[in-house]
């Protein structure tokens, strides 16, 4: 039988080391990596600062800022005029839910801003 709480910790566990190595991969790569603290919010049909997530067992946060998607990185463009501005979401699966499916789709209508998911490839980090 499958401890649930253990499979859990896991997941949260692989899920950030993931997460760094992609802000490291991306840092590599020349773009400035900023930890993305809002979320969508469909229902008001806005962009909300991330509430912390509270563990009312442990009496404790989980996650700090999980906004999503999970880094906005930028850099200079090639002709040093202006910055390219792009959204990140780490996944590795690669896949998304509805819901965040509809998220993405929010950001792109409504800020305009590409959102790409970082998931994995083997030892590489893939960006869709």
């Amino acid at each position: 039988m499958i401890d649930k709480r253990k499979q859990g910790k896991n997941n949260r566990a692989k899920g950030k080391a993931f997460e760094k190595r992609v802000e490291k991969d991306l840092e590599s790569k020349g773009w400035i990596v900023i930890k993305f603290n809002k979320q969508v919010d469909l229902d008001k049909n806005e962009l909300v600062t991330a509430k912390p997530q509270f563990n009312p067992f442990f009496k404790r946060i989980v996650g700090e800022g999980s906004g999503f998607p999970d880094f906005l990185i930028f850099r200079k463009s090639p002709n040093e005029t202006d910055f390219i501005i792009q959204l990140v979401e780490c996944k590795i699966n690669g896949y998304l839910d509805l819901k965040e499916k509809g998220k993405v789709e929010w950001i792109k209508s409504k800020l305009k801003i590409p959102v790409f998911i970082a998931s994995k490839n083997g030892r590489e980090i893939k960006y869709e």
